[in-house]
């Protein structure tokens, strides 16, 4: 997977951190092919792949993943934040 590896911010005991080490790919491809509505039915490769081929954000509480979305960027002028996804004990 891509990574900066420059992003590690912690506020109120969250963590927001680029470190793709830290992703857990089943708990991702729930998010996205099951409890998402715009990822509907995505297989496991294809979420992977997305994530390897993107910057990886993630949000976490702990040991624990709260949000991920793939950043896509030129690395110069353009970045898209894509498939956002926020467990839902976290939303309000």
């Amino acid at each position: 997977m891509a990574t900066l590896n420059l992003l590690r911010q912690t506020r109120d005991e969250l963590l927001l951190n680029d470190d793709e080490t830290l992703l857990d790919m089943p708990r991702i491809f729930h998010w996205l092919s099951v409890e998402s509505y715009w990822a509907l039915c995505r297989d496991f490769e294809l979420i992977e792949s997305a994530f390897k081929n993107s910057y990886p954000l993630g949000f976490y509480g702990g040991d624990s993943p709260i949000s991920i979305t793939p950043l896509v960027s030129d690395g110069a002028t353009f970045a898209w934040l894509r498939d956002v996804f926020f467990d839902w004990a976290f939303r309000r």
